[in-house]
């Protein structure tokens, strides 16, 4: 009988039959975010996305008929409760296509969370499914609907433009950046490198802007987005744990400047 090796609470374990990884998920032994190494692919993937695994056991909230084509306009389910995250190992929903925007809006959902809805074979990153590109979200911003102007409102944290160079690292390696947006709560970074992706807890080095507005720092970050750009990958990065002192010159920094 086929067995496989996995990772429990990130330790990896195995090699396990089958069954006993099925009865493991069913128990919560092992969690639907753990991997699973596909000795096909020569690589670990995620239990919620392994072909490995049959779908019966991933949590899908109701049968999905695979000849549906993915039919994924917004105009066509802004309001039908029908889609599903799957968030902190468990499932959530179902909520309507207005929800999941501003839950987005709020940062209590990011690019790297799974949805599910009709049309979508399994659970997909929201960054991955086309009605939560940028450019759809860009178009959605800018309608005249009111329902969707009531949806989109003003960033908790008021954004700037600047151009500095920057170094961050996640312990193992450093790589170098451009800092293109700044605020209290996040920045956007541009860079040409490999090997962060969204999830991903980093840590960032600013240098002063000057001593008295804004003294050089380091902050704690996980990556809440990353995007094709001209010049390699924008990473948009949602600051944690920032010393209050630091976070009171930064709203006060951006605020200025914004205004």
């Amino acid at each position: 009988m086929e067995s496989f090796h996995v990772t429990c609470q990130g330790k990896p374990t195995g090699p396990l039959l089958y069954e006993e990884i099925v009865t493991k998920i069913k128990n919560g032994q092992i969690q639907l975010n753990d991997y699973i190494y596909n000795p096909e692919k020569n690589d670990w993937e995620i239990i919620l996305l392994s072909p490995l695994i049959d779908d019966q056991y991933k949590m899908l909230p109701i049968e999905r008929d695979k000849e549906d084509p993915v039919v994924l306009e917004a105009t066509n389910f802004w309001e039908n409760r029908d889609w599903y995250i799957f968030k902190n190992n468990k499932q959530q929903g179902p909520y309507s296509y207005f929800d999941l925007l501003n839950m987005l809006q709020a940062q209590r959902l990011h690019d790297y969370d799974f949805v599910w809805t009709k049309g979508l074979v399994t659970w997909a990153k929201i960054y991955e499914v086309p009605v939560f590109s940028e450019n759809h979200i860009r178009r959605l911003s800018a309608s005249t609907d009111p329902k969707l102007q009531n949806v989109f409102f003003r960033r908790q944290f008021p954004r700037i433009s600047v151009k500095q160079d920057v170094y961050f690292h996640n312990n193992k390696r450093v790589w170098r950046a451009e800092l293109v947006e700044l605020s209290a709560g996040g920045c956007g970074l541009v860079f040409d490198g490999e090997g962060v992706d969204v999830s991903d807890r980093v840590i960032l080095h600013l240098p002063e802007f000057d001593s008295k507005t804004l003294p050089s720092f380091n902050v704690l970050g996980v990556v809440v987005s990353r995007k094709r750009h001209q010049n390699g990958f924008k990473l948009g990065l949602r600051f944690e744990a920032l010393n209050q002192d630091i976070q009171l010159r930064l709203k006060l920094l951006t605020e200025q400047k914004a205004s």
